[in-house]
């Protein structure tokens, strides 16, 4: 028996094995395809001869060092042989030659010689999944560190992901908001109003984003102690907009933010956030709403809103609203973030552009 990387001339055996393994939630040709050819990860096999056995596909988090194991699979026929063991002696040698501090999984409760597997590796449960599986099946959240450990209070933050491709931002504090006010229970209603309340009209396409004037004005209005750090005085977002007409609405906009920033008093500093002033924020019990440039996770160069949970001496740990293709909950909560990289992330643009709302 040997493991080996896997190559798309491994489809069809993938998906047979797919259909031997499992009788739900079962990986289509489609999602495999795209896994060995444009998924951010590894797929591995196990064979004996020309024999699939077995297969598991680690998926890495881009611009972050967590791993997901997102699926492992088994031929019944081969159970019992120690195929699953060597394939997660693998995926684990796999995570750490790439970085990842972390490696973060997804199984059903009553898998239970899959959970005994996993806690023998050094998985614990982080978080039940009611009603997860295609079936109804309930499912466990497990993590294993491999280095250090994850902050305190960084998995309490409630989740949510955005319901659009424009309102990361409302999402974000609607994130914060059912941290820091326990008993509220966002939904897209709320979100959509948030973001009625907080765009900037028009962006460099498509629908407008949030700037931080607006989605500090809503959090205030919501009950929320809020600071606002900016890098400078000029009109967010606008060296994207190439309309003269549509670079005036946006100007209008963020002026009449500004005005009633000013009188409610909401406090904003023309200044970068620095990360030992974020630390001490969070380490106090508040929560920051960071914009951020996309380009590193996603090879793209667009604003987007994240909500920073927790911090440690190598590490910004983010709560990161957008789920993308092969991605869940799992792969984008407390999400850890070398310093460094975040750093560069929380820049926009040519002019550096950067803001942070902090929140209590």
């Amino acid at each position: 028996m040997k493991v080996r990387l896997a190559s798309i001339t491994d489809l069809d055996d993938l998906f047979a094995l797919e259909n031997k393994a499992f009788t739900h939630d079962r990986l289509d040709r489609r999602r495999w395809r795209h896994l060995l050819k444009e998924a951010h990860g590894q797929v591995w096999v196990a064979e004996e001869k020309t024999k699939l056995l077995g297969a598991a596909v680690l998926l890495l988090k881009k611009g972050t060092a967590l791993a997901r194991l997102y699926s492992l699979a088994v031929d019944p026929a081969a159970r019992g042989r120690g195929v699953a063991k060597l394939l997660m002696e693998k995926i684990e040698q796999a995570a750490i030659s790439e970085g990842s501090i972390a490696i973060r999984l997804e199984v059903q409760e009553d898998n239970q010689a899959a959970i005994g597997l996993y806690e023998k590796f050094g998985f614990k449960t982080i978080t039940p999944l009611l009603g997860y599986y295609e079936d109804g099946s309930d499912g466990l959240r497990m993590e294993k560190r491999i280095k250090g450990k994850l902050p305190k209070g960084s998995l309490k933050v409630p989740f949510y992901p955005q319901q659009t491709r424009f309102t990361c931002g409302p999402a974000c504090l609607l994130m914060a908001m059912s941290a820091l006010k326990k008993k509220h229970k966002p939904s897209i209603s709320d979100e959509l109003n948030l973001w009625r309340a907080s765009t900037t009209i028009f962006m460099t396409s498509g629908h407008g984003g949030c700037s931080g004037e607006g989605l500090a004005l809503v959090a205030a209005d919501h009950g929320l102690e809020v600071s606002l750090c900016v890098s400078d005085k000029e009109v967010p977002f606008i060296e994207g907009v190439r309309s003269s007409d549509k670079k005036h609405i946006v100007s209008v906009v963020h002026e009449d933010f500004s005005k009633r920033i000013k009188k409610a008093g909401i406090q904003r500093i023309y200044q970068r956030m620095e990360l030992d002033a974020l630390h001490r924020h969070l380490e106090a019990g508040g929560l920051a709403l960071v914009l951020i440039s996309t380009y590193q996770m996603h090879n793209e160069k667009a604003p987007h809103w994240v909500l920073v949970v927790a911090m440690d001496q190598r590490f910004v740990y983010l709560h990161d609203p957008d789920l993308e293709d092969v991605q869940s909950v799992t792969d984008n909560i407390a999400m850890p973030v070398p310093l460094d990289s975040f750093a560069r992330m929380a820049r926009l643009g040519r002019r550096q552009y950067s803001a942070a709302l902090l929140l209590r």
